[in-house]
């Protein structure tokens, strides 16, 4: 399907490259994360605690990923998913993974 050109982002091509090496990176970075956390075992409640929170945040992180590559697919990366407005570029190049304005996550926040 393809997104009329109102529903597209305000990125230039190269931007949008650019910003799928990263968000692929950022991929292949929490997937060694998780196998590391997964491989490194422990006994101790104390360090087990901290790598179940930290292997739940790469997980979290690695989602949050994959779902910006698949709205890249999708032809809507660069648009809030809540409020379809173009997402900042600043904001896209600081958090490539970015779904929402910053209006709309805060309401997200707040739920």
């Amino acid at each position: 399907m393809s997104v009329s050109t109102s529903m597209r982002p305000a990125l230039a091509p190269e931007e949008l490259a650019e910003l799928h090496t990263q968000l692929v990176e950022q991929k292949c970075f929490r997937e060694r994360q998780l196998r590391s956390l997964a491989a490194a075992g422990t006994d101790d409640w104390l360090h087990r605690e901290i790598a179940e929170k930290l292997h739940s945040a790469a997980r979290t992180a690695l989602r949050d990923v994959e779902a910006a590559l698949a709205r890249m697919r999708a032809g809507s990366y660069g648009r809030c998913v809540d409020c379809s407005l173009p997402l900042p570029a600043g904001r896209l190049e600081v958090l490539p993974q970015a779904a929402r304005c910053m209006a709309c996550q805060r309401e997200a926040d707040a739920r």
